[in-house]
């Protein structure tokens, strides 16, 4: 049985900016190697606890949410919402989260709910 080493190949960051503090930033690296520009998006990291517990939230508030587009005119009044909702949804269902892991699935709701998904932080730069 032969096993293949992987190389990962090292990046230079050549700039860092905010897309959405503190949780989305974008990258501008340079790769060693090849001499390649990338533009990287780094978003908050997940432990597999936690993208757990953010998949039982999502189903749950699959299920539960009910709002009329009256309700919900703006992209600020939906945030608000869901954010009034995912709380509900912990208390109401007794899911453990630790306090600093919240906020991070509060992010992934509302990126992939009211928001674009994967492509949100795209949508989002103003450099693009």
């Amino acid at each position: 049985m032969s096993r293949t080493k992987t190389k990962k190949e090292t990046a230079v960051f050549r700039e860092v900016y905010p897309i959405q503090e503190p949780y989305v930033y974008a990258a501008i690296t340079k790769e060693k190697e090849t001499g390649r520009i990338r533009y990287e998006v780094i978003e908050p990291t997940l432990l597999e606890e936690e993208k757990e517990k953010l998949k039982e939230i999502k189903k749950i508030l699959m299920d539960e949410i009910d709002v009329s587009l009256k309700e919900i005119e703006t992209r600020e009044k939906a945030e608000e919402y869901l954010k009034r909702k995912f709380h509900e949804v912990i208390r109401n269902y007794k899911i453990k989260i630790a306090e600093e892991a919240k906020d991070k699935l509060l992010y992934y709701i509302i990126r992939d709910f009211p928001g674009y998904g994967k492509i949100d932080p795209l949508m989002k730069d103003r450099l693009i």
